[in-house]
């Protein structure tokens, strides 16, 4: 009897000191690489097009900068004292991403209608990472110039190598206020979808060597999507509330692509164009512009 009592009040102290725990978790985006290329929309041109029309399209592009760096909002602020006795601050600047030097791909482009095209895409930059586009686009069907609406999603691969850092408050009946900082360091890789519209104005001459255009457009790439793989959760009884401040760290970029097609046959053009990028959500590289130099083959069937 002495002992079913014993257990039953050692029972009750516990929970009644479970249920006197609150802790409060928030976690931080610390530093972040992230290696990818800048994934822009595809370049479709309508040159004396009609229904049923195939396009395929090889490219290759390159950027003119290697890397930005940019800061977050809500970034980690402090310093962490690690087991091994360092200390980790995390950088002002704290993202850091790493363009692909260079991009390969193909795309599709089939004309429905005289008005409507459906478009897809598939791409392989540095490191093997895979990507693409699809989407559908709308267009006149006559005239000089032609001008083209597209509406789309790209798809990136990209690798990532992170630190989340957890501040973690403890307030407890029996022993009051404590706060924790550790770290979680994760590296993989991730594949985002974001959306992309484009206008592009082309001139419509069949018979010409050169028929000019220009796209103007908006496309975002989000480069961070992740949660920390090691788990910090335990089974004790507390009320818990975790604060995830970590941000998606999307950038967004406003776009013009001018160029030319050169027509070597009927059924070839060479498409030579270069996409000058304004990027407006992280405000990377203190808003300087990046040159994406475009080389396209299109192949008419």
């Amino acid at each position: 009897m002495k002992t079913y009592i014993s257990i039953s009040f050692l029972a009750g102290l516990f929970l009644f000191q479970g249920c006197g725990i609150t802790i409060v978790e928030t976690l931080y985006l610390g530093d972040a690489k992230v290696n990818a290329p800048i994934t822009t929309p595809p370049v479709h041109l309508n040159v004396n097009s009609q229904p049923g029309d195939l396009t395929v399209s090889p490219k290759i592009s390159f950027p003119n900068k290697k890397n930005m760096t940019a800061t977050t909002s809500d970034p980690f602020r402090g310093t962490v004292l690690l087991a091994d006795g360092t200390v980790y601050e995390a950088n002002k600047e704290n993202i850091e991403w790493i363009y692909s030097s260079y991009l390969f791909g193909a795309d599709l482009d089939i004309k429905l209608s005289k008005v409507i095209s459906l478009f897809g895409g598939l791409s392989v930059s540095e490191g093997n990472h895979m990507g693409g586009n699809f989407g559908i686009g709308l267009f006149s069907y006559m005239g000089n110039p032609i001008v083209r609406f597209d509406i789309g999603l790209n798809f990136q691969e990209y690798e990532y190598n992170a630190v989340t850092v957890v501040y973690k408050s403890i307030s407890s009946y029996w022993t009051g206020y404590q706060h924790y900082e550790y770290i979680f360091h994760d590296k993989g890789e991730e594949t985002n979808i974001n959306p992309f519209i484009s206008m592009t104005i082309n001139s419509n001459n069949d018979s010409a060597l050169i028929n000019y255009f220009c796209t103007l457009g908006y496309f975002t790439q989000q480069l961070l999507d992740y949660e920390p793989h090691t788990s910090y959760y335990d089974n004790q009884v507390y009320s818990r509330t975790v604060i995830d401040k970590r941000p998606d760290c999307t950038a967004g970029f406003f776009y013009i692509n001018p160029g030319i097609a050169l027509s070597i046959n009927k059924q070839m053009r060479l498409v030579l164009c270069a996409k000058i990028l304004k990027e407006t959500v992280l405000q990377i590289n203190s808003g300087e512009l990046i040159v994406v130099p475009n080389l396209q083959m299109d192949f008419n069937f």
